[in-house]
Parts: C-alpha cells; sequence; structure tokens
C-alpha cells in the first residue's frame, strides 16, 4: 500500500470520526426577527434582522478550515384566497464565512456580489449579515397592482454548497438543523 492513500485514508477516517462526533446543539439556531420592506425609486427594498447562532459543530468544523455557506432564501408570493399562495419570484441571497488560520480573520464572502470583508471574530463576521440594510429585493414593475403580496425570508446552511461528507450530517445530525423558519411580512405594491 502506497504511503499517500494510507495518509489519504487516515485524513478520511479523521474528518469523518470529527464530523459525525455527536454533538448538542443546545440553543444554536437561526430566527428571523424582523422584516420590513419600502419602495425606494421602484425597488422594493429590504430590512432584515437576523439572530444566527451557530452549533458547536458548524463552529468547529468552520475553525477546521472548512467553508460555511449561508443562504439567505427570499421568496415574493402572491396572496389567494382560495387556494395555496402563488410564488412570484425567488431570490437566494448566498454568503460564505471563511476562517483563515494563519492571519487568524474570519472572511465573509458575498456569493453573489463575488466580494469578501476580513474580520478579527466571528462574531463581527456573523454580526455583518444579521442586519441588512437595504437589500434590493425585487422591481415594482414586476408586481401587478391589485393582488395582495408577501415575501417571505429563510436563512439557512446551503447544504448543497458543502463537502460531501458534511452534507449528510446537514440531514442526520441535529447540530446541524440551524434553519430558520420562514418569515413572513405584508408587501403590496
Amino acid at each position: 500500500m502506497h504511503t499517500g492513500s494510507l495518509t489519504a485514508r487516515l485524513g478520511w477516517v479523521l474528518l469523518a470520526a470529527f464530523l459525525f462526533a455527536p454533538a448538542h446543539a443546545g440553543e444554536a439556531g437561526f430566527r428571523v426577527r424582523d422584516v420590513q420592506s419600502r419602495l425606494v425609486e421602484g425597488v422594493y427594498r429590504v430590512d432584515a434582522t437576523v439572530d444566527l447562532d451557530l452549533s458547536r459543530s458548524a463552529r468547529r468544523a468552520l475553525e477546521s478550515g472548512i467553508a460555511l455557506p449561508l443562504l439567505y432564501r427570499f421568496r415574493i408570493l402572491r396572496n389567494r384566497d382560495y387556494l395555496w399562495d402563488a410564488e412570484v419570484a425567488e431570490l437566494n441571497q448566498r454568503y460564505r464565512i471563511e476562517y483563515h488560520a494563519l492571519s487568524e480573520r474570519y472572511v465573509l464572502v458575498n456569493v453573489n456580489a463575488g466580494t469578501g470583508q476580513a474580520y478579527s471574530s466571528l462574531s463581527e463576521a456573523l454580526h455583518a449579515i444579521e442586519n441588512l440594510k437595504s437589500f434590493p429585493l425585487i422591481d415594482a414593475e414586476l408586481l401587478r397592482p391589485g393582488p395582495r403580496y408577501a415575501g417571505t425570508l429563510q436563512v439557512l446552511v446551503d447544504s448543497e454548497a458543502l463537502p460531501v461528507p458534511l452534507r449528510l450530517q446537514t440531514w442526520v445530525n441535529e447540530s446541524w438543523r440551524l434553519d430558520s423558519e420562514p418569515f413572513q411580512w405584508p408587501l403590496n405594491p
């Protein structure tokens, strides 16, 4: 057996043991506290306040060099009286938090915009996306006058952007279930 393949197997075994170790979620989780929207120059803009409390497992993975992908899922719904609400639009705002051990800095990447900002602590990086201000949601011309509309926001770990061994964790390990409940607010043209 080659030493390289033995080292690789040992690495995978250690990674699996680290990732599949039992961990308690405690009070960790995501919660959307408030969302408000306003029409500014023909575009609905959103202010949102979110609590992002990472579990111990998510923090350990992040500090071990695994980037943590976060997804802010906005949906626009047209309210209907006798049927379920119809989805008019969906906007996914993606972020990624990385820990750079050499510089001991946390980098928050806005994946949609391709920009990043470094922070000296994880709490600073999380705080930067816990308070969205004037986020452009949807052009008012895309909404017909008359029907009632609502917006929803859900914040979650984007499990599809995680390495495959960690994706499994998001499905089976309670400490990785950090998704918020969808928060709904009225949005009318």
